[in-house]
């Protein structure tokens, strides 16, 4: 039961009855669902920068330091582009497959793929973008891990190997089982529980991307892929629990998805998006920080009897009070209701439509469109204008305001722990350290509803529903590992 305004009495029944010596829930329908997801697209720029700093804890500006380096040693190709679209006619398929048919790693991948799909046929799949730049970021030539070196230079090559072979391979299919569970003595309530079953039908582009396997709750193993769930079964309940929550503020942005943003608002390019984040946390108007508030340390393996250090969820851009007072020394020139002037607001120096229209102007003038003498006069004089703004707004007590809400980055942290905004540490030491392995998006027990921002001389409404929210779960044994059970209203 998962609801904010149901009744509670019905949830303690409903969990006691669960608790019960002996319950039992029995699967009385099976929903199935065909589902799949498509092939990705040949990969450009953002989709490695969004992939390095999301699974393997690198930043952008050392992803493009790796990716260059494996380009420079003849690994890769040119790792600058926009493109994701294979040429058709300029590319060919079974030379490369050919290439990896026996690799240790992936050659029974490519050696499927040219014996099926691409044997009579070296034409890629014509999907994706093409932006007339340089063609997809693609592997070259088989290496192993020896010959490329290892460490992060392999994580990197072996990434994009893989995309380039899953990009060439077929969508996958699955199928997504759902068991209606009956509980006995619930049958009165108006509560239902469900677990959940998937099946893949067709392997497709995951036999080279098994991550996504992952992502739906599949297995490579063909054992737990076998449908354990039928109508009629019968599984003791393990426990049932009444747990109470309160809805909580989103989390901070993390760097995956500020490249995402930044490229969905057309702020830099392939070429400058790595310098533009590298710029802000150099800067320190951001510091990068773990999911527990703390700031992400260099990777560093582990010496002779040294116990590694726990590992760090997360690449998350947390702003310091210099970043927030900058944001609010260009807010100083709005109205006093909080409008900006279109045209003449200070404010919309950090507007991201300003960029995204150099960047479009830029094009114009390579097309032949714009001249390049007036738009740069034009740029340079509205930019002088809105600092002249910036400048005869910013009086001697707002200054002196702005100058005492600065605080060391640690103060800010503690600051924000404080308030619950993190999650709570745990005592993981399994695994090394480095930032920002997978991030994890489950539970936000330990972080404080009541979120506010600290920073002086501003404030933001608490985003939270103060309102509880309680649901019931149950435990079911005897079902196969990915499977998950979920309770509903």
């Amino acid at each position: 039961v998962e609801s904010a305004s149901c009744d509670f009495t019905v949830v303690d029944k409903v969990a006691s009855l669960a608790s019960a010596n002996n319950a039992r829930a029995r699967i009385a329908k099976i929903t199935e669902k065909a589902e799949k997801i498509e092939a990705p697209t040949g990969l450009n720029t953002v989709a490695l920068l969004k992939a390095g700093s999301k699974a393997m804890g690198l930043s952008p500006k050392q992803m493009m330091n790796v990716a260059e380096k494996l380009y420079s040693s003849g690994f890769i190709s040119y790792p600058r582009t926009e493109t994701t679209m294979y040429d058709p006619n300029g590319f060919n398929v079974r030379s490369i497959l050919k290439d990896h048919s026996s690799h240790p790693e992936w050659g029974k991948t490519a050696g499927h793929l040219l014996r099926t799909k691409y044997a009579k046929t070296s034409v890629p799949p014509r999907r994706g973008y093409d932006a007339g730049d340089h063609p997809p970021i693609t592997s070259l030539k088989a290496a192993t891990r020896e010959e490329v070196g290892g460490g992060q230079a392999w994580r990197v090559y072996d990434f994009i190997t893989r995309h380039f072979l899953g990009s060439l391979g077929d969508n996958l299919c699955f199928t997504r089982r759902i068991a209606e569970l009956q509980i006995d003595g619930v049958e009165d309530y108006d509560a239902r529980f469900e677990l959940e079953e998937v099946s893949v039908d067709s392997l497709g582009f995951a036999g080279a991307c098994s991550w996504v396997l992952r992502d739906i709750g599949a297995s490579r193993n063909k054992q737990e892929e076998s449908k354990v769930l039928k109508e009629g079964m019968t599984m003791p309940i393990e426990r049932a629990r009444c747990e109470e929550c309160s809805t909580q503020p989103p989390n901070f942005l993390q760097e995956h998805e500020l490249i995402e943003l930044m490229d969905k608002n057309r702020i830099g390019t392939d070429a400058s998006m790595a310098a533009h984040v590298n710029n802000i946390v150099s800067r320190e108007y951001v510091v990068l920080c773990d999911e527990t508030g703390l700031p992400l340390r260099p990777h560093r393996p582990p010496r002779p009897g040294q116990k590694p250090l726990p590992r760090q969820i997360g690449r998350y851009l947390v702003p310091t009070s210099l970043g927030m007072a900058l944001i609010d020394m260009l807010r100083n020139g709005m109205s006093p209701e909080g409008e900006e002037n279109e045209h003449e607001s200070p404010a919309l120096l950090s507007r991201p439509g300003i960029r995204a229209q150099m960047e479009n102007e830029v094009k114009l003038i390579a097309d032949g469109v714009l001249d390049k003498s007036e738009c740069l006069e034009k740029n340079l004089a509205w930019f002088e204008s809105r600092y002249g703004e910036l400048s005869n707004s910013l009086s001697r007590e707002r200054t002196q305001e702005v100058a005492g809400s600065l605080r060391p980055t640690r103060d800010s942290l503690r600051e924000w722990k404080r308030l619950s905004v993190f999650e709570a540490a745990k005592n993981d030491q399994n695994g090394g350290g480095g930032g920002g392995q997978y991030s994890k998006k489950g539970s936000k027990k330990g972080r404080n509803p009541n979120f506010q921002r600290f920073n002086k001389g501003s404030s933001k409404k608490n985003r939270s529903n103060p309102k509880g929210v309680r649901k019931a779960v149950s435990k079911t044994p005897g079902t196969v590992g990915r499977s998950k059970t979920r309770g509903v209203r």
